[in-house]
């Protein structure tokens, strides 16, 4: 028998770009939100973690809004 399988969790957010392009994306798993962390410090974590995560990146983040379900 097979195991059962974890269903991922998957939010949208907007994105936007140093450029000011913005881009709907998926986040396939999302980052563990802190006890007591609100909306705002949430995102900004998220930008923070993601602009490391892509040193070389040609355009880095410069604002993200998690969409809620």
């Amino acid at each position: 028998m097979d195991a059962p399988q974890k269903e991922l969790a998957i939010m949208k957010a907007i994105i936007t770009l140093e450029t000011g392009y913005k881009v709907i994306c998926d986040i396939l798993t999302p980052p563990h939100r802190k006890e007591r962390e609100t909306q705002a410090e949430y995102e900004r974590r998220f930008v923070s973690e993601l602009n490391l995560s892509q040193p070389n990146a040609v355009n880095k983040v410069i604002k993200c809004h998690i969409l809620r379900h």
